[in-house]
């Protein structure tokens, strides 16, 4: 996501990965844990409240090398719809009005009560995840 920094949390524990992003002045902390070396869960921490505010399971993922294409680099991500009230004010936060240079468009559906998040490029899904509540 623009204007996000990853970090390879590794064997860094939550607590210093907070203590940095609060030193960072970032209002959200989006961390995912994984399962057998996969993503299995999102938990999204609002620094400014001090609380977790979403915990989601990843039921289902598909990102660009999986059809084998590589990632495009995005700077400018723009705001489609949003269905799922979970992730709407952190992808408020980092996302832009749609406009015509958007390199990116995110936007979320819900479909058989779970939440679709879906990267688009051109009109062409460039990553999609689905979750289920935790």
């Amino acid at each position: 996501m623009p204007g996000s920094l990853y970090l390879n949390r590794g064997r860094t524990s939550i607590s210093e990965v907070i203590s940095l992003s609060s030193a960072l002045d970032v209002p959200y902390v989006l961390l995912f844990h994984g399962r057998n070396g996969n993503p299995a869960q999102l938990r999204v921490l609002d620094l400014k409240d001090g609380k977790e505010v979403e915990c989601m399971a990843i039921v289902g993922l598909s990102v660009p090398t999986d059809r084998g294409s590589r990632p495009s680099r995005v700077n400018k991500l723009c705001l489609g719809k949003l269905q799922c009230a979970s992730l709407r004010s952190v992808l408020t936060y980092v996302s832009n009005s749609l406009s015509e240079k958007c390199d990116a468009i995110v936007s979320t559906e819900i479909k058989g009560g779970q939440c679709k998040l879906i990267f688009e490029e051109k009109n062409k899904p460039l990553l999609w995840m689905v979750f289920s509540d935790c």
